[in-house]
């Protein structure tokens, strides 16, 4: 680890050096410069330089600048950058969010200092804003308003510094636009966390139940139906035929690519997503992982799923893996905002059943109300 620290910061100083270099024409911060037609030198942090005048006597030896100076100097003209940027917040509807504290984190890794510089302004009326007048590397957005949340995994990181080959170009004509998820209140849900879910890889058919994260043998909430051939893998073997089929039990399945999937769709289900995986193909994976509104129970049953499958592990008598997490409301209701003050606990309905324990949790949270 050592010695892979210290071969980056070789790299990093010759690339600093290299832009350095171009930026100055081809001329070295240390090479000699004319003063009124002489041949004198004046070194780059010389004391003197500057005040030197005609018919002034200067030191004709030429000096030399040192390793880190020249990281130094090469890091300055990279990553000192100004910053400017325009934004607008708007919430999934297209509305404006107004009066949204916004907080922009400069990197600031100058060859001088490394840091993060904090600066903060709010959104107008239009939900705009703009944050400039000061130097860096890159600015990270973070917006917060309370009853909204901000999409991270969208981009919120701009690049500014020389060492990239893209870099942002503000223009306050067409602001970033920042989508934030409006809430309307989370209410009562099941989450089951399901790390060690094992189901059969011969075509035989395993049923999920969402309110426990448990298999059972009969109803449920999601069907798995994973088929591979050969059934029996030989040691390390990869590139084999394998699909997986999924189902919402009395009802069906919607896959979804959102960041925020708090408000189950009312249509476009499908009673199965079958996902196949020849053996011939460019992309094959010996597993898959998918994000999936699922609709059960005669519609009674909304949950967002992620899940992730896989087709290569052998435990006889067990089946294959799943890894899977689920948020369910079980009120018949589309919401799928989730609150754990008001989660009912998966262990409480396998020990009272499911109608029970959530008659509990209202009452519980009526009287916190």
């Amino acid at each position: 680890m050592k010695r892979r620290n210290i071969i980056f910061l070789v790299l990093l100083g010759l690339a600093a050096l290299l832009a350095l270099f171009s930026l100055m024409d081809g001329k070295l911060p240390w090479t000699s410069k004319t003063v009124d037609g002489g041949s004198s030198t004046i070194g780059k942090g010389d004391p003197k330089a500057g005040s030197a005048k005609s018919g002034d006597a200067v030191n004709s030896t030429p000096k030399t600048a040192s390793s880190p100076d020249m990281m130094r100097d090469g890091l300055l003209a990279l990553n000192h950058q100004p910053i400017e940027f325009y934004g607008k917040a708007v919430d999934q509807y297209g509305n404006p969010v107004i009066d949204a504290e916004i907080t922009g984190s400069v990197i600031v890794r100058d060859g001088f200092r490394e840091t993060v510089e904090k600066y903060s302004t709010r959104t107008d009326a239009q939900g705009g804003f703009e944050l400039k007048g000061f130097y860096g590397e890159r600015l990270g957005i973070r917006i917060v308003r309370t009853g909204y949340e901000q999409d991270l995994h969208e981009g919120s990181s701009f690049k500014y510094s020389k060492m990239y080959r893209h870099v942002h170009q503000p223009d306050p004509k067409n602001p970033v636009i920042f989508v934030m998820w409006k809430l309307v209140g989370a209410e009562t849900m099941i989450c089951c966390d399901m790390p060690h879910l094992h189901i059969p890889y011969d075509g035989t058919s395993a049923a999920i139940d969402l309110t426990t994260g448990k298999i059972v043998k009969q109803g449920g909430d999601l069907r798995l139906t994973l088929r591979r051939d050969p059934v029996q893998l030989k040691f390390q073997q990869r590139n084999f035929d394998w699909s997986v089929t999924i189902e919402g039990v009395n009802g069906g399945v919607l896959e979804s690519t959102n960041y925020w999937m708090y408000s189950a769709p009312e249509k476009g289900y499908q009673p199965q997503l079958k996902i196949s995986m020849p053996s011939t193909s460019t992309n094959w994976d010996h597993a898959v992982e998918r994000l999936l509104y699922v609709k059960s129970r005669g519609g009674r049953h909304h949950a967002r799923v992620s899940i992730r499958i896989f087709s290569d592990v052998d435990r006889p008598g067990e089946g294959t893996g799943v890894v899977m997490e689920s948020w369910l409301n079980p009120n018949g209701s589309r919401n799928l905002e989730f609150d754990s003050n008001k989660a009912v606990e998966p262990e409480r309905i396998q020990e009272v059943g499911l109608e029970k324990a959530l008659e509990e949790a209202r009452v519980s949270n009526q009287s916190v109300q």
